[in-house]
């Protein structure tokens, strides 16, 4: 995982005032690519959102040969139709996208090839035993591993029939896979649900919902083509969920927040909140592409606390019951561990528990632990201290630096009911504020990289500490999503040695690539590059020594076994002279800052890889997307370039040439696509 830190401070908020937008909705940004690429002619979509997630939609179905297009603020998918996707040259990677593996094997069932998909190492522990259930019923040939989870292999099927599917419970991303698949089927697909879940598909679909004794039946009709039509994509109503919470808890406060989602599956806060005395209005209601949008304003309220959610409202307020906590919140000077919860246990019968049929969040997990225990610092104490949002107090301002409770993984949605904790603090004195910190794992396990000894940032790190403190909170993140999306675009990837899948291809990562740059200072780099060439050229002359007089290992200094053993060890070298006695023309050599013996940070080698290394064009694509993400951070200082490493090599290789011509022709042998780093 790639470094990102965050020092933030949250000052106490006197009013908040003035309009915003928010990123648009994640739901209708994956459909509207999915039903995009199956449609016939060219979808607009307008407000999609660039993040991780929907740009793994678009890039898979680039992969299944639907070509995609920016231009400014629009997106546009040139569809196939039903029919006109083809099959991928190698597994389609959703990333970590389960909304993406889940609708598009819906899709993929109907397809006349074999597919497979996968994710990262955090979707392929999630479950999809749901939607392999159903579309098995549906005579599709579909497959997962033992214990149900990704890659998930299909195999193309004669034909899938239609079916009644009884969702056993509420799940939009279920219902939607199944009514995918059922475009693909003969007959018609009907699917049953008891509790209402997001019907942004159907909307978009064009499907018209029944109710039957009391359920909901969407139908479906295989064989349905699609036309393409213009989709705006709304601003999402989980992401205004923090702002409109925001609003009514800060006094003074009058906000507007434009073009939101209103589709009322995805709205039960707002419901919510209203029976808790919220002031919310809407204005400037309409309908795009199926979907309701409008303006919501937000006033300062005085809410009711200690409310209760029950089983039917949870599937529709999920996402938001974080924020809804910090909203419930009776006044700070209480200890929150003593406030009742009950909206955060969804009582269990058949139909009514939502998506989870346990408790939502059981007594002492780590979602309201995490949001019990920031709370409770707040209300007595002055600063709050967070790494991977472990909480911890400190008493009048002091930050202990040992006994920390990690409570769980980083999570945007609970840093961002953070940030509302702080704005709401009540019992803050003038000037007094709240400090946040977040480090990332890469952060804490290299603590000598950016900190001394006694904890105190590098003094070459400062000014990028000061830059960083300057940004907007999301920038990071925003900025590490596009990426990976460049490089999965593009097909940056690098093998991994010793790794196979299921039938013995290797497997292959993205780049290695981390936001927080590495800075050397221009002293310690003259410190470094001398030693250096003091090591590679030790290393030749050892190389040398081996095939030649071999007075290091009569010396044993290095064991004779450990070299002539070797799998790497050519007899045939031996007594051969080569050009200037240079054995490597490129040494790549590894390096790591540790503590010393007196704690401090000093530079350590790794390994030493006497080989053409392929890890320098990775140092170089980073490089240029260091440069295309921070372009004011080269703009504003002196960065040694990189960009010239050709023209190096091209001089050292003319240079270790036994020809006397003054340009001699250079060669590189590579093994093309069976170097590990082949792109």
């Amino acid at each position: 995982m790639g470094a990102c830190f965050m020092n933030r401070t949250v000052s106490q908020a006197n009013s908040l005032q003035g309009e915003i937008t928010v990123p648009g909705d994640k739901s209708i940004s994956h459909r509207s690519v999915m039903i995009g690429a199956i449609s016939e002619g060219v979808t607009e979509i307008t407000g999609f959102l660039s993040a991780a997630d929907p740009l793994s939609t678009v890039s898979c179905f680039n992969s299944l040969g639907i070509e995609s297009r920016f231009k400014q603020n629009t997106l546009f998918i040139f569809g196939k139709g039903l029919h006109g996707l083809r099959q991928p040259a190698k597994m389609l990677d959703a990333g970590n996208s389960g909304t993406t593996i889940r609708l598009m094997s819906g899709i993929l069932a109907g397809q006349k090839f074999a597919t497979q998909i996968s994710g990262d190492q955090y979707l392929v522990k999630r479950p999809m035993k749901r939607i392999l259930d159903p579309l098995l019923k549906m005579g599709a040939s579909i497959t997962a591993t033992g214990k149900f989870t990704a890659p998930i292999a299909i195999q193309p099927v004669k034909q899938l029939q239609g079916i009644s599917y009884e969702l056993p419970i509420a799940s939009a991303q279920v219902k939607s896979a199944v009514l995918f698949a059922g475009l693909f089927a003969e007959g018609t697909t009907q699917v049953i649900e008891h509790e209402a879940s997001r019907d942004h598909t159907e909307r978009m679909l064009n499907l018209r919902p029944e109710t039957k004794n009391g359920a909901t039946v969407i139908s479906i009709c295989g064989g349905t083509s699609l036309t393409a039509r213009p989709f705006a994509v709304p601003g999402d109503p989980s992401s205004a969920a923090f702002f409109i919470v925001a609003g009514l808890i800060v006094p003074n406060s009058v906000i507007k927040i434009s073009n939101v989602g209103l589709n009322p599956t995805r709205i039960g806060f707002i419901t919510v909140l209203k029976n808790m005395g919220a002031n919310i209005s809407v204005e400037n209601e309409k309908i795009i592409g199926g979907e309701p949008l409008g303006d919501i304003i937000v006033r300062s309220s005085t809410l009711i606390t200690n409310f209760i959610l029950n089983g039917s409202l949870i599937p529709n307020v999920i996402d938001e019951i974080p924020i809804l906590s910090v909203a419930g919140a009776p006044p700070w000077q209480q200890n929150l561990q003593q406030r009742r919860f009950s909206g955060c246990r969804a009582t269990t019968h058949r139909h009514g528990a939502g998506r989870l049929p346990q408790p939502l969040w059981p007594p002492g997990s780590p979602c309201l632990g995490a949001l019990c225990g920031a709370a409770d610092c707040a209300g007595r104490f002055t600063t709050l201290w967070c790494i991977d949002l472990g909480v911890q107090s400190a008493e009048n301002g002091a930050v202990p630096t040992s006994g920390r409770r990690p409570l769980l993984a980083p999570s945007p949605t609970l840093t961002s009911c953070l940030k509302r904790v702080g704005a709401k603090l009540a019992k803050l004195g003038p000037g007094e504020k709240v400090h946040m910190l977040k480090f990332d794992e890469m952060y804490t396990r290299l603590p000598y990289e950016f900190f001394t000894h006694g904890a105190q940032i590098r003094d070459h790190y400062k000014i990028y500490d000061e830059w960083l403190a300057r940004q907007p909170g999301d920038m990071m993140a925003k900025r590490r999503e596009e990426a990976e999306m460049i490089f999965r675009r593009v097909g940056i990837t690098f093998a991994v040695y010793g790794e196979k899948d299921e039938e013995g291809a290797g497997t292959e990562r993205l780049i290695p690539f981390d936001l927080i740059p590495r800075i050397i200072p221009a002293h310690e780099w003259a410190t470094m590059e001398r030693g250096l060439v003091q090591r590679v050229t030790a290393l030749n002359r050892f190389i040398h020594d081996v095939y030649h007089g071999q007075d290091i290992l009569r010396a044993g200094v290095v064991p004779r076994e450990q070299v002539e053993n070797n799998a790497q060890f050519r007899p045939e070298m031996v007594g051969v002279d080569v050009p200037h006695q240079i054995y490597s023309h490129i040494s790549g050599i590894d390096i790591v800052r540790a503590p010393n013996a007196a704690g401090e940070g000093e530079y350590y080698v790794l390994e030493d890889n006497l080989r053409v290394p392929s890890g320098v064009s990775y140092m170089l694509e980073d490089r240029k997307m260091m440069m295309r993400l921070f372009p004011e951070l080269f703009n504003a200082h002196r960065v040694a370039p990189v960009a010239h490493y050709p023209d190096l090599l091209l001089e050292t290789l003319r240079a270790s040439s036994p020809a006397t011509t003054a340009e001699p022709t250079v060669v590189v042998l590579t093994p093309g696509m069976y170097n590990s780093a082949y792109f």
